[in-house]
């Protein structure tokens, strides 16, 4: 019997000298992953389809998928990433809400995924209270828009309570489709 050391490395890619062997991330024609991992194996278990470099619903809303001990998927962690480059600042860290935004993780608790892209997309003025809140357009920045799928599953996992504040305890490689589909938006 082989030690499984020398087969596999932490993250499930095994080791290998060949040059053609698939990069970590890769995936086959079902969108299945080529080397399994944890978060691969929990988005079969959700019946959620990779497609277009994410996981996403039957519906074709971009998903998170956080294992139990708060592992995430490439998109969820990209978005915990963006979303602290950008959104923390209105909106808090953790997607808490601050004196003058709302908490996002309390929203997309009822909000759905074209809602979001909508308001982020076309900002939203709405007046409360007599206070005017004024969210602004985001739709021609490409530091958002370009990955406003990840930042909506960070959220995402934030809301449903899935995925606790802070930094998530790992991810899964980037596939190859998600590196094309970022390349290919930011150029």
């Amino acid at each position: 019997m082989a030690d499984a050391s020398s087969e596999a490395s932490p993250g499930g890619v095994p080791k290998s000298d060949d040059p053609n062997a698939p990069p970590p991330g890769s995936r086959n024609k079902e969108g299945d992953a080529v080397y399994p991992n944890p978060i691969s194996d929990l988005a079969k278990k959700e019946d959620y389809k990779f497609d277009d470099g994410r996981y996403r619903n039957k519906d074709g809303d971009p998903q998170p998928v956080v294992t139990k001990d708060y592992m995430v998927d490439w998109g969820s962690w990209n978005g915990f990433r963006r979303y602290h480059d950008a959104c923390h600042v209105c909106h808090g860290p953790n997607a808490l809400g601050s004196t003058f935004a709302p908490s996002l993780a309390d929203s997309l608790k009822t909000m759905d995924y074209a809602t979001f892209l909508t308001t982020v997309s076309s900002g939203k003025r709405e007046n409360r209270g007599g206070t005017e809140f004024v969210m602004p357009s985001f739709g021609d920045d490409k530091n958002i828009m370009c990955y406003i799928d990840d930042i909506y599953t960070y959220i995402k996992a934030r809301s449903l309570d899935i995925l606790p504040p802070g930094r998530p305890n790992g991810r899964e490689d980037i596939s190859p489709d998600a590196k094309k589909a970022a390349d290919d938006c930011t150029g």
